[in-house]
């Protein structure tokens, strides 16, 4: 019988210091945090895949009106549109999260006082207010002709994804690092 891997439990008494932790115990703890924070990657990598496919499926859905609107404004709200979906993707991918505060990202450039670009900065706010503009401006299109039936729902699509988008990165926050350090337990016997 090994004794070595597990002590005997004793009521730690106020006059003797707690056991440190063993050499062994900190490496499990290191690699299930590593472990957690991989996982966690994967899933986060997985999901933004996802959504980017379903973003540049909408990108897909104004493609026929840009080649064959007959008129100029259908084919402006068709490029406003991509480039409204585009943005999309460029925030979903590229902007750091900040909601709960505990985005690596975000945190990093707040520890070291690095300032975001002004795109990663202003781009959501200026694509939140376009991506209704194109909606409403997709309306006008209701029942004019040299458009297909469907143009004004279609218009609707990067406000959607938007809304999609700022949804989906509250959820998909970072593991912090430090906060997975605080939650190591200290080892007091079995």
């Amino acid at each position: 019988m090994d004794t070595s891997l597990r002590r005997r439990f004793k009521y730690p008494d106020e006059d003797e210091e707690p056991e440190v932790m063993d050499e062994e115990g900190q490496q499990q703890q290191e690699q299930l945090i590593k472990k957690l924070q991989k996982e966690h990657a994967d899933k986060n990598e997985e999901w933004i895949r996802v959504f980017i496919v379903l973003i540049m499926t909408a990108v897909a859905s104004f493609l026929p009106v840009l080649v064959s609107a007959c008129r100029a404004p259908p084919r402006y709200i068709a490029v406003m549109g991509m480039s409204s979906l585009f943005a999309t993707a460029y925030n979903l991918v590229l902007v750091p999260n900040k909601h709960g505060g505990k985005d690596p990202l975000a945190k990093f450039a707040q520890k070291r006082d690095i300032e975001l670009s002004p795109l990663q900065r202003y781009l959501p706010y200026l694509n939140g207010i376009l991506a209704p503009l194109i909606g409403a401006w997709g309306n006008s299109w209701k029942r004019a002709g040299g458009v297909h039936q469907g143009f004004w729902i279609v218009c609707w699509l990067p406000t959607i994804m938007y809304c999609i988008v700022f949804m989906v990165k509250r959820f998909l926050i970072e593991v912090d690092p430090e906060e997975l350090e605080q939650m190591r337990y200290e080892w007091k016997g079995a």
